[in-house]
């Protein structure tokens, strides 16, 4: 007699799909990835009453239509542990939340002596607004993003660095996920207790909540799916899983800036949210051809120390000014003041404004 699964065996695979909503099934460890406690997936159907006058004060049988699945998918928030490696085990859920897009350091770019703490000079960098820098900066790591291109051979960095870096230092290779338009479909196959097979087939991400950004804890990714169809069987994974065993960072010595000014602060939170727009069709078995991305929001909550000295937050609220955002967080070195190469994670919201 079987009385249920052990939710302590369940494995979860994250496969792109090459047309959408045809499901592919894992065949390599490398396409499991490891999960939080909150994983769900809700499968449902909608129920279509029929308005039948009957002499009874009930309904008569109403029926089951189109399928729809939401889920969560609760991730630590890590980068791959390799420098500039773009393998992250999560990586088609960062590219199905943002948009496929991803900006790459492949050559480790030198910053040359004329150089000053905001305004790095590099002859023909070639580098993009929003990159990731890693500042390989001796015994003085420096994490912040490209604020603004110059020219071909200047651009702006935010956070600054304290003082100007010395000639010659390395910025260390990154990948960057970034907004885009081709947000690719994938399959989500939940093996729980390794046991019972269930599958959603054409998910996307339609929100990610950036969580526990808090002094002294992990930061977590907690997207929310949302897909065409759904599947379940008997059934357990058909390969061993490989999970990147790579060690989340803990939020300390991390960088918080508003604009210029990196700030004190004991925690923050952001969400990204997709809103998912539907295609239908009495064709389709289910209801649905495909699903499209229509549009996409930032939000975020932050709470700074007040400034006994500057109401200059307060005025931005007040005035509608624009700012920038940055978060970044890495794992320490056995060098004091410098970072892990592979550890580094961050997000550069480039224009905020306050609400509330």
């Amino acid at each position: 007699m079987t009385i249920g699964v052990l939710k302590k065996k369940t494995l979860v695979a994250l496969t792109e799909e090459i047309t959408e909503g045809v499901p592919v099934e894992p065949t390599i460890g490398a396409e499991f990835i490891q999960v939080l406690e909150g994983i769900s997936n809700d499968p449902a159907k909608e129920v279509v009453e029929r308005a039948i006058i009957t002499p009874l004060k009930g309904q008569v049988q109403p029926r089951t239509s189109t399928k729809s699945s939401s889920g969560s998918l609760p991730l630590e928030w890590k980068s791959s542990g390799t420098e500039g490696a773009g393998d992250l085990e999560t990586d088609v859920a960062y590219r199905a939340l943002l948009g496929n897009a991803k900006q790459e350091i492949l050559v480790r770019p030198v910053i040359e002596a004329t150089s000053t703490a905001s305004n790095f000079l590099i002859t023909g960098h070639g580098l993009l607004k929003g990159d990731f820098l890693h500042v390989l900066e001796a015994g003085a790591h420096h994490m912040c993003f490209i604020k603004e291109v110059v020219d071909v051979d200047n651009f702006i960095i935010v956070p600054p660095m304290p003082s100007a870096p010395t000639a010659a230092t390395e910025i260390a290779l990154s990948t960057v996920y970034v907004a885009g338009d081709l947000e690719p479909t994938f399959t989500e196959t939940i093996y729980w207790g390794d046991e019972i097979k269930e599958q959603i087939e054409g998910a996307r991400i339609s929100a990610c909540s950036f969580e526990n950004i808090a002094t002294g804890q992990t930061p977590t990714a907690s997207m929310s799916t949302q897909a065409l169809n759904f599947t379940e069987i008997d059934g357990s994974a058909p390969v061993v899983p490989i999970y990147n065993d790579v060690l989340p960072p803990v939020a300390l010595s991390s960088i918080i800036a508003i604009d210029n000014d990196c700030i004190d602060m004991d925690e923050l939170s952001f969400s990204v949210e997709n809103a998912i727009s539907d295609l239908t069709s009495v064709k389709k078995a289910f209801g649905k051809i495909a699903s499209r991305i229509a549009d996409r929001t930032v939000t975020g909550s932050l709470n700074p120390y007040l400034d006994d000295a500057s109401t200059a937050n307060f005025d931005k609220f007040e005035n509608n000014t624009n700012f920038s955002v940055v978060v970044a967080m890495a794992n320490p070195s056995v060098v004091e003041g410098e970072l892990e190469l592979g550890s580094c994670i961050g997000a550069f919201m480039p224009q905020c404004v306050f609400t509330a």
